[in-house]
């Protein structure tokens, strides 16, 4: 019988990807910073042929329509390139907390994992043995520190974010601004991170299958002045549906829960 192969979140090779995604967010800042300088030679072109510096040879058409069309063209590419670069600089970032929190606990035994499963309330009875010693012969349990190391990581991330989302609704009396930043770092960031928490804690349970956080269900994110119409209406302000079950965002953020309580209510 074939043994099955372990999810991909096991196989992967967390240093790897981070250097991967801080490589193409130095190439794409470079790309960016070159589009920059070409707009302003471009511009700077423009301008000294406008003032007469250039002589008063006149230009041919096509390279007139060029100059003058340039940066209209480059200006949105030059910002395209910056996301980009943005977002993988950003995936690189939590990718590294992963590699970091991996190298960290490398040196842990099975002993180690099962006492991690016991802290979590994770059952042990159903790991696929087989597969896990086809990738750590000697100690399979430990096949699994790649999803330990990124449930610890998301772990520091969740706290982070809590930090900043109480410190923006602490500042300056509740001005909107800064309630609108933190309900954004709230619904867009803290909660999907602390359901990934979870839905590691499950695939721990399960590392031959690839879930995603669809496997909890649909999401339903949504802006702090849309929370506050449900609250006048009466309506709970439900995050996820998953059949007739659903949690709200107070069931999610609160420190009693935590993502071993998530887990447990929506695998």
């Amino acid at each position: 019988m074939a043994v099955q192969p372990l999810c991909k979140f096991l196989l992967e090779k967390p240093q790897e990807i981070a250097d991967s995604h801080a490589c193409k967010a130095t190439l794409y800042d470079l790309a960016s910073k070159i589009t920059l300088v070409a707009i302003i030679a471009i511009c700077g072109g423009v301008l000294a042929l406008s003032l007469g510096i250039g002589g008063a040879t006149a230009l041919p058409v096509g390279m007139a329509i060029t100059m003058i069309l340039g940066p209209i063209v480059l200006l949105p590419l030059a910002t395209t390139l910056k996301n980009w670069a943005n977002q993988e600089e950003n995936k690189a970032f939590h990718v590294q907390l992963t590699a970091d929190e991996l190298k960290s606990i490398e040196s842990c035994t099975e002993a180690d994992v099962r006492q991690f499963f016991t802290s979590h309330e994770l059952s042990l009875n159903s790991l696929p043995t087989p597969s896990l010693a086809a990738h750590c012969p000697e100690a399979p349990l430990k096949a699994l520190l790649p999803l330990i190391a990124s449930y610890r990581a998301r772990m520091s991330t969740i706290v982070e974010l809590f930090r900043r989302y109480d410190e923006n609704f602490k500042k300056t009396e509740m001005e909107l601004d800064h309630v609108n930043i933190a309900w954004s770092l709230l619904e867009g960031s803290l909660i999907p991170t602390i359901l990934e928490a979870a839905l590691i804690l499950e695939n721990l349970t399960k590392p031959t299958e690839q879930l995603e956080l669809s496997y909890f269900g649909s999401f339903s994110p949504k802006s702090f002045t849309e929370r506050q119409i449900e609250k006048i209406r009466g309506r709970p302000h439900v995050y996820v549906q998953k059949g007739e079950r659903s949690l709200t965002v107070e069931d999610i953020i609160s420190l009693e829960n935590g993502p071993k309580w998530i887990r447990a209510q929506l695998a």
